[in-house]
Order: structure tokens, then sequence, then C-alpha cells
């Protein structure tokens, strides 16, 4: 390794140093404005969650367990009015995601909550009769479909016996007035 070389390895390392100090400085400066303004372990994690920081981030800058950022997150809720947010969250735990892909199909269709509502009572009143309607109509356009086409290769026949025919008649006519003249 060349001596430049190794000096741009030092300069590197020299900065990511600098950069952790100026970090650990910067945390600290916060962690200390927080200790003396008196702000409790749950009014620091208020303001963190109003910065708009994770419940990850929380637990780690107030070296928090989960239970802990997760109930100080939840108490943030409904400080901001989102208990209803909370409410959903308790009922339906882990199958959120679910929750969250239901509202970005209904999103992506252009559907209102209102039709997504109206759908599913549809659906759970009658979702067998309505799964074989909708395969019947399936086979029914298929069927149609292949009408369609066939009915298409039935024109275009005719069509092209009419211009044989006119053709023909052109002819005869033709014929007809060289045979009168």
């Amino acid at each position: 390794m060349s001596f430049r070389d190794i000096g741009t390895v030092l300069k590197k390392e020299e900065e990511k140093e600098r950069q952790k100090k100026q970090l650990d400085n910067n945390t600290s400066t916060t962690d200390r404005d927080n200790n003396q303004r008196g702000l409790s372990l749950s009014a620091q994690a208020y303001e963190l969650f109003s910065q708009g920081k994770t419940p990850v981030e929380v637990a780690i800058e107030l070296d928090l367990r989960e239970s802990q950022a997760t109930k100080y997150y939840k108490e943030y809720w409904k400080l901001k009015g989102l208990y209803k947010l909370n409410l959903i969250y308790e009922e339906i735990k882990d199958d959120i995601s679910y929750l969250l892909k239901l509202h970005r199909l209904s999103k992506a269709a252009g559907m209102s909550t209102e039709h997504v509502v109206n759908l599913l009572e549809i659906a759970n009143n009658n979702l067998p009769a309505l799964e074989n309607r909708y395969e019947k109509l399936q086979r029914n356009v298929d069927h149609l479909e292949s009408r369609e086409l066939d009915v298409s290769i039935t024109l275009e026949d005719l069509k092209s016996q009419i211009q044989n025919a006119k053709h023909m008649l052109r002819s005869c006519r033709l014929s007809y007035q060289k045979e009168v003249s």
C-alpha cells in the first residue's frame, strides 16, 4: 500500500470519528436539556414522538424496553386524539397488514370507505351465489366473444362474396353491352 492510500484511509477514519463525536455531543446535549427541564421519561418520549420519531428510535434514544416504548406510543396516540387508532390496533393486532392491504387496494380502485363497507356487506350475505353468478357471466362473455369472432369471419366471407358477385355482374353487363352493340 502506498503512503497516499494510507493517508486517504486515515482521513476517512478521522472524519468518521469526528462525525461520531459530534453525534454523541448532540445526543448528550439533548439529554442534558431534557433532564435540566426536569421532563419525565414519558414526557421525553411524547416530545420525541411529536418530532416524528418512531417507537424504535425513541426506545434507542431513551434506552427504553419495547414494552415501555409501545406503552408511551399508545399514550401519545390517546393524547393526540388518535384513540380510535389504538382501539383498532388492540382489536386486530398483527392483522394490521391485511387492513393496510385492503386500504391500498380500495384506494387504487378508486373506492370510498362506504363502497368497501357496502361491498363487504353484500359479499358476507351472498358470497357463494355471487361467485357462481360471476363464473356464469364470465362463461357468457367468453361465449359471446367466440360468437363475435365467428360472426366477424362470416361477415368478411359475405363481403368477399358480394365483391365477387359485383365483379361478375360487371362482367355480364360488359358482355351484354358488347352483344347488343
